[in-house]
């Protein structure tokens, strides 16, 4: 018994090795490496494209033994050697893909993934019937363009299909019922961003194997069929980005296990079914800026693997249902732009995995709950546009992962202490426009901020919050509204002045700059507004990379500073109804990129100015009720997209002619 078992080791022993000895002895075959070196040939490599992650053609050579079954991104079949496998994906390909392409003489390829490449916008060529072993095909993210090839269709084994194109000139397909039909044994299906223009087919609703279904953006129209949701292997649905697609969700029979469902942007109405808790395994619900009515149904909350929902932007009404409460997997929710009501939102105890919630413009109502600070997840809150009230609750500043926050306009109060926004290390956002509060008037630089957008419009500030002056990092800044009163301190922008791009101090009670200081030091500043104060003093120097530069209906006087002609940038130019007087610059026609020039109910005098250059951009002028004289210049000739044009005897100016 022991001299036959050693015998049967030995044997198996011997056929392990003749084996082995078979696999060492096949290669690849010359014409394969042929061809591949050809296909390699007509391609540059490019290692500057954000998809390339290495060039795996380089290691391509003829030298030696020369078997392609080595090089990087072949796979080739153990017993006789054919390629059955080529991955390019990523390999910083660059050039025109050739109509006859050496590809398609491996006809024993199993899997051909060409995608991350860039093909410069050629078509993809008219051959792939050739691959009739094909069962994963990948031409995605390649800059391909023209129509689909048709013969793709007789890839009758196909399993996956992957044509996604989201950027440049698109590809488009006449009839997606046509490319598929053959191939039943799909399970991947991804033509996002191809220009269908169609409805979806029917026949799809046949492929029992189909388990990811991506069509978003695809110019898809008509009614969607119902059956597809009843696949029985479907996990992934998305045809999100197609608003001339309508449909329905089933209010029975599902039949697919879902995990991923994309609707948004759509035209999917009704109501969302109870049978949607049928949907156990479902991880994201996204079905933002559809049409969807009726009540949230407290099914919902039995979807207990839900990740992310979203449905803001919907018609839906009536009460959050508190089953929301039981799940305990969300990291986002966002039921915004909605007409959903509640007295509560107490529901959000439960929800600690929460990274993302907006409630905003809803009927919501009721206090802020002190259960926000078991929300340590919390990046984004978005409670704007509701009926809430009460004090700012203190447990907000409780949330040290917190880098939004919005809770304007409500009908909150209080005083707030600048060192509890402070406390928010990480906040990038914060706005509280349209609230009763103020702030506390002494303030310690306790430490840093990253605060970059403050929006404080309409709040009844009557000063300048402190805390203010100790940002570092701030962008924007919005006083917009307020009754802020006296003048503007230079302590505002002490440690902001490289960052700060966007003021707005319009709409308040200002007198002026302190210590008449009207030269700005704000480099980087592209957004001035201080509209609508009460400055007495001269026009502030422009800072040199000014957007848009608007301080009309003040007292402002003086003559206009001649570094007006050094800001290259300007677009938008409003001293209008102030006592600003002098002659104006004769650059004032020739800044390239302005758009609306208005300095109307000034005491300007002089000509006006002559200069417009060709291709002048100039869309509203407006200079009545000034001083000037003189007739209106040929050269506004040159501005073909003027459409508002006041001043001359027309516009109150004195001794001129139009």
């Amino acid at each position: 018994m022991a001299a036959l078992s050693l015998y049967l080791l030995l044997t198996w022993m011997f056929l392990l090795s003749l084996f082995r000895t078979r696999l060492a002895e096949v290669s690849c075959h010359a014409d394969e490496s042929s061809a591949l070196m050809k296909f390699k040939r007509s391609f540059k490599t490019n290692t500057t494209d954000w998809r390339c992650v290495y060039p795996k053609v380089h290691s391509w050579s003829l030298d030696g033994s020369g078997d392609c079954c080595s090089w990087d991104g072949i796979e080739c079949d153990e017993v006789t050697g054919r390629v059955i496998a080529l991955n390019l994906s990523k390999s910083c390909l660059l050039g025109t893909m050739s109509p006859n392409t050496t590809l398609f003489q491996l006809v024993h390829v199993e899997s051909l993934n060409l995608a991350y490449n860039s093909f410069d916008f050629s078509p993809i060529s008219y051959g792939f019937s050739n691959l009739s072993r094909l069962q994963c095909l990948n031409l995605s993210h390649s800059d391909f363009s023209g129509e689909i090839p048709h013969d793709i269709s007789q890839l009758s084994r196909l399993v996956s299909l992957d044509l996604s194109s989201p950027w440049g000139p698109t590809l488009h397909l006449p009839n997606m019922g046509d490319l598929v039909h053959n191939s039943t044994g799909l399970k991947e299906i991804d033509l996002s961003f191809v220009s269908l223009s169609s409805p979806v087919p029917h026949v799809l609703a046949n492929f029992s194997s189909l388990t990811s279904l991506w069509l978003g953006y695809c110019g898809l129209n008509g009614d969607f069929p119902v059956n597809i949701f009843q696949l029985p292997n479907l996990e992934v649905l998305d045809i999100g980005g197609n608003s001339n697609l309508s449909g329905f969700l089933p209010k029975s029979h599902w039949g697919s296990p879902l995990k991923s469902l994309y609707l948004y942007y759509t035209n999917f109405s009704r109501e969302i079914p109870a049978s949607i808790e049928n949907l156990s395994l479902l991880n994201e619900l996204i079905a933002w800026n559809c049409h969807f009515s009726g009540s949230l149904p407290s099914s919902l909350g039995n979807l207990s693997h839900l990740t992310r929902l979203l449905l803001d932007g919907n018609n839906l009404q009536g009460q959050i249902p508190v089953s929301i409460a039981d799940l305990t997997k969300l990291s986002m929710l966002r039921l915004s732009y909605n007409n959903l009501s509640g007295d509560t939102l107490e529901w959000v105890v439960n929800l600690t995995k929460l990274t993302f919630l907006d409630i905003s413009d809803n009927r919501l109502s009721g206090g802020l709950p002190s259960s926000f600070e078991n929300l340590k997840q919390l990046a984004l809150l978005v409670l704007s546009h509701n009926d809430l009230g009460g004090d700012i609750s203190s447990t907000l500043w409780n949330l040290e992962d917190l880098e939004w926050l919005y809770l304007g306009p409500l009908n909150l109060n209080g005083v707030l202490d600048g060192y509890d926004i402070f406390k928010l290390k990480n906040l990038r956002g914060l706005y509280l426009s349209y609230s009763n509060i103020s702030f506390t008037k002494s303030f310690s630089n306790a430490t840093t901020s990253k605060l970059a957008y403050l929006y404080l419009d309409s709040c009844n500030l009557t000063e300048f919050p402190q805390f203010i002056g100790y940002l570092s990092e701030l962008v924007l800044l919005n006083l917009q509204h307020n009754r802020i009163r006296r003048t503007i301190p230079r302590w505002m922008w002490n440690n902001s002045k490289e960052s700060l791009e966007y003021i707005d101090l319009s709409h308040n009670l200002l007198t002026g700059f302190e210590n008449n200081q009207t030269d700005l030091p704000l480099p980087n500043l592209k957004y001035l507004d201080m509209s609508s104060n009460l400055l007495e003093t001269t026009l502030p120097i422009s800072p040199p990379l000014v957007v848009l530069y608007n301080i009309p209906n003040n007292f402002l006087s003086g003559e206009v500073p001649t570094s007006i002609c050094e800001v290259s940038s300007l677009v938008v130019l409003d001293w209008s109804n102030n006592a600003l007087n002098g002659t104006l610059p004769p650059c004032l026609g020739s800044i390239d990129p302005l758009t609306i020039l208005n300095l109307a109910r000034n005491k300007f005098e002089g000509m006006i100015p002559y200069i417009y250059p060709y291709g002048c951009s100039l869309r509203m002028i407006d200079l009545r009720e000034n001083r000037l004289r003189g007739i209106v210049p040929r050269s506004l000739g040159n501005c073909g997209m003027l459409e508002f044009l006041r001043g001359g005897q027309l516009g109150f100016n004195q001794g001129s002619n139009s």
